[in-house]
């Protein structure tokens, strides 16, 4: 992860977001009932077990270059790789430098330069684990919503 700066900042407003997300859920799951309990607790439970697995995986599961364990983090690996790329960028313009592979020595050493990996490895992993946590929180909300709407349904019946 980056010391600092704006990414940074970006990870700490989304992991708060999470939290109060996780924390609003939990509390309708205790306070409400019916549909609105069973969508809250079809969220929080996939969710935390997801969760817990990649904290039970380690932190190499966020890392593109270590060998995760976690068959999410395998994928999201490929899909880095496939999907990343290097950018060079010019300090004095500000602008990416798109042929600089066909660049003599002498004309890359006059220009000062910034090299790096786009998207950010660290953050590529991070976003890809939370957009599956709340995936995997959609489809048990949903299928929470659908068991409560079916046990309603059968005691309709046999009544």
């Amino acid at each position: 992860m980056m010391k600092g700066g704006f990414l940074t900042s970006i990870e700490l407003l989304a992991n708060a977001i999470l939290a109060i997300i996780f924390c609003c859920l939990i509390i309708c799951s205790l306070v409400m009932t019916g549909q609105r309990r069973a969508f809250s607790i079809g969220f929080v439970v996939p969710a935390l077990l997801y969760g817990l697995t990649l904290m039970i995986a380690g932190k190499g599961e966020f890392d593109v270059n270590a060998e995760p364990k976690h068959r999410a983090s395998i994928i999201l690996r490929i899909a880095y790789k496939k999907i990343s790329r290097d950018l060079v960028i010019d300090m004095e313009t500000g602008k990416e430098i798109e042929n600089y592979a066909s660049l003599t020595i002498h004309e890359r050493l006059k220009k000062e330069t910034i090299f790096m990996k786009v998207p950010s490895p660290q953050n590529f992993m991070y976003f890809g684990h939370m957009l599956i946590l709340m995936f995997l929180g959609y489809c048990g909300a949903q299928f929470g919503r659908w068991a409560f709407w079916y046990d309603s349904c059968r005691r309709r019946v046999a009544v």
